[in-house]
């Protein structure tokens, strides 16, 4: 469905490691209103995952959101109130992750296969 930008802006996200090493990192906020059946909804959410940048990174993201502009929204039909605003957002990390993650265990079978059979 359509729907319109009501606020965007960035959230500065904080965070320590372990070893008390602090970052900060921005994420893109945008709320926008749409409507399903004649009933008015509000959601935030833009991405099956949210992804946090560098400042520059995520204000240029933002530039793609101008409050009172357009947008297309995503919905599920059983429940309007889940929304989003790119289904496919966020999934390329997901595979990659998988990919790095099934890499590694695969070099570390081989190598203990390679060793077992010397």
């Amino acid at each position: 469905v359509q729907g319109k930008v009501i606020d965007a802006h960035l959230e500065e996200i904080k965070s320590t490691d372990s070893e008390d090493f602090s970052s900060v990192n921005y994420r893109p906020s945008v709320t926008y209103q749409y409507e399903v059946n004649g009933r008015p909804y509000k959601a935030s959410k833009t991405g099956v995952i949210a992804v946090n940048y560098d400042q520059k990174t995520a204000q240029k993201k933002l530039e793609a959101f101008p409050v009172g502009s357009a947008l297309t929204v995503y919905f599920n039909p059983e429940k309007p109130e889940e929304a989003l605003l790119n289904p496919t957002k966020g999934t390329a990390n997901i595979f990659l992750i998988i990919g790095i993650v099934a890499l590694v265990v695969s070099c570390a079978f081989t190598t203990i296969w390679l060793v077992l059979l010397k």
